[in-house]
């Protein structure tokens, strides 16, 4: 038996459960709520009826024996809540059902009739509303954010959603934004507090870099990437091996950052925001801003004054370069076949640089390159490389979807901006 629902949030998010997992019931649902809404001469009762059926209407649709009767009834209601149910419904209907209830944020918005508005943060800490509902995917708000922003080419950025301590990477499919919201609700609420307090954030950032992908060419784009990289560093989620290659980063991130700081006045407290407390010894600051001044003086940084776009397409070109297992798609393997080699529970990763298979944390056990791919096939929950020279790979996983739809996207990808043919076989000359 379910628990008893103590607010009016608990009760609406228990019936959209039910028309969410128990099919049969949907219609019934709805012709109850079509029941509530003929005749009524309450008004308040009429709005907390259309209120529900709006949150029904993004949640499931109704059968197809019913939905013409559904129509019908909406096209004969009032038009400021029949027009946004019929809306909804028409979005359901293509997305889908639904995998959790309605949020408290969506009951908010239905209640006072108020458009849905989710906070995105980008990684320079700047912050944009978007406008969703219900049935909003992923890939619709990247969009969203993409033309607003005026990014080119937003292939490789993805939605992260966080709470607490925890991050959790929602692609750029179809996943919808209003469940992975209503989850961290839940979590919230099993933690002992009110859906309403629930401190959920939305990152947009990159997950993996495309083959083709230049830095410098979009400015918007590559100040995004710069200001990832730039954090990334700070928060010590890119680690180089040595200092060297750090001080010539921060040389060109200063430069970046304080173009008209030619004195270097403000260079140790800069160097203390970049660097990770766990990264570096304290006392170790003075001398590694000396160094970076070093490498601004070689660099010819201040007196050459270049453009600050190409100095920060020089940093996330690094970054491209150096981590490529920190810009990549990963995926869960059960099992993965090659010729000469078997994997259980391992890990595949695409990104810039191909297709690689891991078994532990350490490097790769075997690296792809897309040169190699001759052909990706899927079937059920296996995704079949054919390579030109190992033969084929083949790898078992539940996401062998989104794994074969982005192994062909960029294969894709790389043939339009290829300037190079690729022998696929040999050819006997006669």
């Amino acid at each position: 038996m379910p628990r008893r629902a103590d607010t009016m949030l608990d009760k609406i998010q228990l019936v959209c459960a039910l028309g969410i997992y128990r099919t049969n019931l949907r219609d019934e649902l709805y012709c109850q709520l079509c029941k509530q809404l003929t005749s009524n001469p309450s008004r308040n009762s009429s709005v907390r009826g259309w209120v529900l059926m709006a949150l029904f209407a993004g949640s499931f649709t109704p059968s197809e024996r019913f939905a013409p009767s559904l129509t019908t009834f909406l096209r004969d209601g009032p038009p400021e809540f029949s027009e946004k149910v019929d809306k909804l419904l028409r979005r359901t209907c293509s997305s889908g059902t639904r995998g959790y209830p309605a949020s408290w944020l969506e009951f908010q918005a239905a209640k006072n009739g108020k458009p849905l508005l989710v906070p995105v943060t980008f990684m320079n800490g700047h912050r944009l509303l978007c406008e969703v509902d219900s049935a909003s995917t992923v890939c619709e708000v990247i969009q969203n954010i993409s033309d607003r922003l005026e990014i080119k080419d937003s292939a490789g950025f993805s939605l992260y959603i966080a709470l607490q301590n925890k991050i959790s990477c929602l692609g750029s499919g179809q996943h919808r934004v209003m469940d992975a919201i209503s989850e961290c609700e839940q979590h919230t609420k099993q933690m002992g507090h009110k859906e309403s307090h629930s401190l959920w954030r939305l990152f947009f950032r990159r997950e993996f870099f495309t083959p083709w992908y230049q830095p410098g060419l979009d400015p918007v784009c590559t100040d995004l990437d710069y200001q990832q990289v730039r954090r990334g560093l700070a928060m010590g989620e890119y680690k180089t091996e040595s200092d060297e290659p750090l001080i010539q980063t921060a040389a060109k991130m200063f430069y970046a950052d304080n173009p008209e700081d030619a004195d270097f006045n403000n260079i140790t407290p800069y160097v203390t925001t970049l660097l990770p407390e766990d990264h570096v010894d304290r006392t170790r600051i003075g001398d590694l801003a000396e160094k970076i001044k070093e490498e601004c003086a070689s660099l010819e940084l201040f007196s050459r004054k270049p453009n600050l776009n190409s100095v920060k397409a020089e940093v996330v070109a690094n970054a491209q370069e150096k981590f490529p297992t920190l810009f990549s798609r990963y995926q869960d393997v059960s099992k993965a076949v090659l010729p000469e080699l078997s994997l259980q529970d391992a890990i595949v990763g695409v990104s810039s640089q191909g297709v690689a298979l891991y078994d532990g944390p350490d490097r790769p056990r075997v690296q792809i390159h897309f040169a190699e791919i001759l052909a990706v096939t899927k079937s059920r929950n296996q995704v079949a490389l054919t390579l030109a020279c190992l033969g084929d790979a083949v790898l078992s996983s539940h996401h062998a979807d989104d794994l074969c739809l982005l192994i062909n996207f960029l294969l894709e990808g790389l043939k339009k901006h290829s300037t190079v043919a690729i022998a696929r076989q040999d050819v006997t000359h006669l």
